[in-house]
């Protein structure tokens, strides 16, 4: 989401709303009725993608700094 808004106030636009879910599917829910714009990986969305357009990020924001998390009992 942070990644969003950085993009969206570099371009001078403002958010009306801003909106967090919980799940893909309630946020594809949103995008598909026209209640928004989303940022995701293109690949989670498997047999999504005819009720999509997608737009290219700007290459400053291409990389997404991802951590990879496990408990520490288990090896």
């Amino acid at each position: 989401r942070i990644l969003l808004e950085d993009w969206l106030q570099e371009e001078d636009i403002s958010p009306k709303r801003i909106l967090e879910f919980g799940t893909i599917e309630a946020i594809l829910a949103c995008v598909k009725s026209n209640m928004g714009v989303a940022i995701m990986m293109k690949s989670i969305l498997n047999d999504h993608t005819h009720n999509f357009s997608f737009n290219p990020l700007p290459n400053k924001f291409k990389k997404v700094p991802t951590t990879f998390i496990t408990r520490k009992d288990l090896y």
